[in-house]
């Protein structure tokens, strides 16, 4: 990484990542999200892990997964921060919408929704159709028959037949 790069992150923290207390964690990441205030810069996970010393963000992860003594939850709780800041721009419209939509799926886990329907002609004979309601009718609860008007006495349903259309008046 070229030096100008280099000068740009400032603070650079080049000590290895591990935090002997949760409140030494806690200062760090408050000293980032209040460097990223001071310079106009949007909270990042990328930069936080960056800030904090690790190689990469998954060296972040990998050490919040692994953490006992409570930095889990403060690094859980700064990605929680961020996903909330990145959620409000996208709302209020501030920002490139893309961008923060991006990200929240990228670094948040966001994810979109479509709803598919489908439709299908499915055709069954009347015997079918019988056995169908018969199936369902015999999972009814005595109440639920009742306010059908379906009489069930020793585990027999009757179902009335019903008359079956005339083909022919039924394609006019």
């Amino acid at each position: 990484m070229p030096e100008t790069a280099l000068a740009e992150h400032k603070p650079f923290n080049p000590k290895p990542p591990l935090y002997g207390t949760p409140e030494a964690l806690e200062t760090a990441i408050t000293d980032y999200f209040e460097y990223c205030s001071v310079q106009h810069k949007v909270p990042t996970v990328a930069g936080m892990a960056y800030h904090l010393g690790f190689e990469s963000r998954q060296s972040m992860y990998d050490y919040e997964n692994r953490d006992t003594a409570g930095g889990a939850y403060l690094i859980k709780k700064a990605r929680t921060y961020m996903e909330s800041d990145l959620a409000q721009r996208a709302i209020l419209g501030k920002g490139s919408i893309p961008g923060v939509i991006f990200t929240l799926k990228a670094m948040h886990g966001w994810q979109e929704t479509s709803v598919v329907e489908h439709h299908h002609d499915v055709t069954l004979s009347i015997d079918q159709l019988t056995q169908q309601a018969r199936s369902l009718l015999a999972q009814a609860s005595p109440e639920q028959l009742r306010v059908l008007g379906v009489d069930k006495t020793d585990d027999v349903i009757d179902i009335p037949a019903l008359p079956v259309p005339d083909r022919a008046k039924v394609d006019r």
